[in-house]
């Protein structure tokens, strides 16, 4: 009724004002905006004018930005440590999973549920939560992990797949059945994953796997890994940027997500270093 879109509408009035003064707030405010009824398609021109007035996106507001610094051994084990920093949605959503629990060992399930979709076996040796309580700051994750058996021998070489952990890709579209409504997702978003590998003493990279670039209107998606000395380092970028993918398009979004289930396995070769 009239009221009601007054009241939306002075919301907001009050919430562009801040977006141009803080472009942070834009996640923190997400929740409110909903509860009172403002659509997505609303939200998504907020981004907009976000980005005409030279603030950072909600894109970039609201995502998981993943780093790892890791050690492999000649026996395949990988250990090191993991940083995840969860901001807009991605950090109300985790708080919010997170309200009741108490103990400090229950409060990284969500990262053992991570792990236990990447790695066939791996032990968390010590982790930590950051910001829990102080919504106004990013929500943090930390941990320390191993995982035996990572890199897998091949005669006298090793494989090694350069993203550790995270998952992309999905099999909702890999279905007999033709799509009959539009792929919604939660929101705009990118998240990025960054992984620094210490090769062990004695080897060297064979082969990498290729660069991916997929950029489509709905979403795109960046991989490349490299070598730097005995490092190898495997950076990717995942961006959602429109709020639903129609039908006309779906095909489009099951390669992308193909093309993602592809570069999530792909692995580098390791060698003996030649003398």
């Amino acid at each position: 009724n009239h009221g009601t879109r007054k009241f939306q509408h002075r919301v907001l009035d009050i919430v562009i004002t801040n977006l141009r003064h803080d472009a942070g707030s834009f996640g923190s405010l997400h929740h409110v905006l909903c509860g009172v009824g403002i659509r997505r398609d609303r939200l998504f021109a907020m981004n907009v004018l976000a980005r005409r007035d030279g603030r950072e996106s909600h894109f970039a507001m609201n995502g998981i930005r993943r780093a790892g610094k890791l050690t492999l051994d000649a026996f395949g084990t990988l250990t090191g440590d993991v940083q995840e920093i969860r901001v807009g949605d991605r950090a109300s959503s985790q708080r919010w999973a997170l309200r009741t629990v108490n103990k400090d060992t229950d409060k990284i399930k969500p990262i053992e549920t991570l792990l236990s979709h990447s790695l066939a076996t791996f032990e968390i040796t010590k982790a930590s939560v950051g910001n829990l309580q102080s919504t106004d700051l990013p929500f943090v994750y930390n941990y320390s992990v191993t995982a035996r058996n990572y890199a897998k021998p091949a005669g006298n070489l090793l494989l090694l797949r350069p993203r550790f952990i995270g998952n992309k890709s999905s099999d909702l579209l890999e279905t007999k059945e033709p799509r009959k409504y539009p792929v919604e997702f939660d929101g705009p978003s990118r998240d990025t994953d960054t992984f620094e590998i210490a090769l062990p003493p004695g080897y060297e990279v064979d082969d990498l796997p290729p660069p991916v670039d997929a950029d489509y209107s709905f979403a795109s998606y960046h991989s490349k890994t490299e070598v730097h000395g005995s490092m190898l380092k495997y950076t990717r970028t995942f961006e959602v940027k429109e709020l639903s993918v129609p039908v006309s398009k779906v095909e489009d979004l099951k390669k992308l997500y193909r093309i993602i289930a592809s570069d999530e396995r792909n692995a580098a070769v390791l060698k003996p270093t030649s003398h």
